[in-house]
């Protein structure tokens, strides 16, 4: 495990990597990143899947919310819901950029609260090539979506949404989603 760190809206969010078991140095692994539950910390229920799947030959990456855990952001224990989709975002630019990730294979995988943000990310970021939740929980109230654009308008406006902060060239997401399954992510040797 090797303690990580990246930015969000001035916040330094902290996180954890996992290497595959046998990790070989220049090889391109999958990677996933994982989201934890509303009120929960990366060393909780995400370091469990991540140890697991680290296992099963992908790179994890674990993280705590902005203004939750060892992450930064004031007032601490605090849930914002944008600073939440934006903190994948920008695991996504991590492992994106990172040297032993193939960057084509990046996938997202949230549980309870954390996985109705992953979903509502991985509809407009493009270089999430799978996505899944376990137990998934939608913080936002129906009520307050009924209004909301549509996913089409939502995707238009995506690159304006988090240009605040520039990106490395190689973590700016591609024009367009490229078409591929789950299975896109098998690791190195699976079938």
């Amino acid at each position: 495990m090797e303690r990580v760190t990246f930015e969000n809206r001035g916040n330094t969010v902290v996180g954890n990597l996992f290497k595959p078991a046998g990790f070989a140095q220049g090889t391109r692994y999958p990677a996933i990143v994982l989201t934890h539950p509303f009120g929960s910390v990366k060393e909780q229920v995400p370091t469990t899947y991540a140890k697991l799947l680290a296992e099963r030959g992908f790179i994890t990456l674990v993280f705590d919310a902005s203004y939750q855990g060892e992450s930064g952001g004031e007032p601490h224990f605090s849930e914002f819901p944008s600073a939440r989709v934006e903190d994948i975002r920008r695991a996504v630019d991590f492992l994106s950029i990172h040297p032993d990730v193939d960057e084509e294979r990046i996938g997202a995988l949230g549980i309870c609260a954390g996985g109705g943000y992953t979903v509502n990310v991985s509809q407009t970021e493009m270089r999430i090539k799978a996505v899944a939740g376990v137990s998934t929980f939608d913080i936002v109230p129906r009520a307050a979506t009924a209004s909301a654009p549509s996913a089409s308008s939502r995707r238009n406006t995506a690159p304006t949404c988090s240009s605040a902060q520039p990106r490395p060239a190689r973590a700016r997401r591609p024009a367009g989603r490229s078409r591929c399954s789950p299975s896109s992510l098998t690791t190195p040797g699976s079938t």
